[in-house]
C-alpha cells in the first residue's frame, strides 16, 4: 500500500487489508480451480468491507464454498444458495422463495432482516412495539431469549407475516415459528400457514383482542399505563390530557387513551412501558406471557 508517496509492506498493515489481500491472492491463485473454501471472510472487517468482500466472492468464476456468521455476507448470495446450521440441524430451501416477487426480496434478504436465520425458534410480531413489550415480559419472567436461541423479528405490519413465514416458516427454512397478531389480521398468518384462523393458536400463535394495546391497558388499568407514561417522561400528564381530550387524568377513558396516545405513538409508549413495567404488570399480560413461555418450552 501506498500512503504519501510511502510504500507500506503488507505486514504493516490493518487485521482487515491482510485479510483482504490474502483472499485476493487466493481468488487470483485459483482462478481455474473449480472450489474455494473460505472460513468467516467476515472477520476484522467493517459491515460494509464484508459485503464488498462477499460481493466479490459471490461473483467470482468457480464455486465459491463460504462459511460466515456475518448477515451482510450472508445477502450478497442468494437464498437458494444458503445452507443454515443450527443446533437443531441443517436447513436449506426445498422450494423457491419470493419467485416473481422482488419486493419481497430485498425487503426480507438483507443483512438487517437475516439475523434469524441460525435461531432455534422465532416469534414474529406485527412491530417494534409489539417486539419491546415481548422480550419486556421475557425479561421480566426470567427468560433469557437469547440464550436459548430465540429471535423476536416485527414484520414491519401484519402484510409482513406472509413473506416472513415463507422464508423462516415450515416452507422455507423450516424454524420453528411463533408469532403474536391482532384479531382483525389473524387471517393473514393463517393463510400462510395453510390453516383456519381457529388453529392459529395451536400452531403457535397468539391472537390479541383486538390488539395488544387493548390487552395492556386491559390488564393494567389506565391509571398504571398512564403512570408508566408519565414515569418514563416521554408524555406529560397535560399532554396526555390533551391528546385524549379528558377533562384530567382521572377522567382518560380506555377507549381515548388506546385510540389517541398508544396508537398513535405506539414506539413511545411500548419503550416507556418497557422501561416502567414492574413484573407483577408484565405477568399480567397473559397472552404475551402464554407466547414467551410456549416459545422458550423445551
Amino acid at each position: 500500500m501506498v500512503r504519501a508517496g510511502v510504500k507500506s509492506p503488507l505486514t504493516a498493515q490493518s487485521d482487515g487489508l491482510r485479510s483482504l489481500a490474502v483472499i485476493a491472492v487466493q481468488l487470483l491463485a485459483t482462478r481455474t480451480a473449480r472450489m474455494l473454501a473460505i472460513d468467516e471472510p467476515e472477520i476484522h472487517l467493517h459491515m460494509r468491507g464484508q459485503a464488498n468482500l462477499a460481493r466479490l466472492l459471490a461473483t467470482a468464476p468457480g464455486q465459491r464454498v463460504v462459511a460466515t456468521h456475518a448477515p451482510a455476507v450472508l445477502a450478497e448470495f442468494q437464498p437458494s444458495q444458503t445452507l443454515a446450521l443450527a443446533s437443531a440441524g441443517a436447513r436449506q430451501l426445498t422450494g423457491p422463495v419470493f419467485a416473481g416477487n422482488p419486493k419481497n426480496l430485498q425487503h426480507w434478504w438483507v443483512d438487517s432482516a437475516l439475523e434469524p436465520l441460525t435461531a432455534d425458534r422465532l416469534i414474529l410480531v406485527e412491530g417494534i412495539s409489539d417486539r419491546i413489550l415481548v422480550r419486556t415480559v421475557a425479561r421480566h419472567l426470567k427468560i433469557d431469549l437469547d440464550r436459548l436461541g430465540i429471535s423476536v423479528v416485527a414484520v414491519h405490519g401484519a402484510g409482513g407475516f406472509k413473506a416472513a413465514i415463507e422464508l423462516f416458516g415450515p416452507s422455507g427454512f423450516g424454524i420453528p415459528t411463533f408469532g403474536l397478531v391482532d384479531e382483525n389480521e389473524a387471517s393473514i398468518p393463517a393463510d400462510a400457514l395453510n390453516i383456519g384462523v381457529a388453529d392459529l393458536a395451536s400452531n403457535g400463535f397468539v391472537t390479541c383482542v383486538a390488539d395488544l394495546e387493548e390487552e395492556y391497558v386491559a390488564a393494567i388499568g389506565v391509571s398504571g399505563v398512564v403512570q408508566m407514561l408519565t414515569g418514563s417522561g416521554l408524555f406529560t400528564e397535560a399532554g396526555l390530557v390533551h391528546a385524549t381530550g379528558a377533562a384530567d387524568v382521572a377522567s382518560i377513558t380506555p377507549e381515548r387513551l388506546r385510540e389517541k396516545v398508544l396508537k398513535k405513538y405506539k414506539v413511545e409508549a411500548a419503550t416507556a412501558l418497557g422501561e416502567q413495567m414492574a413484573p407483577a404488570q408484565a405477568n399480567a399480560l397473559t397472552k404475551a406471557v402464554n407466547l414467551v413461555q410456549s416459545a422458550a418450552a423445551p
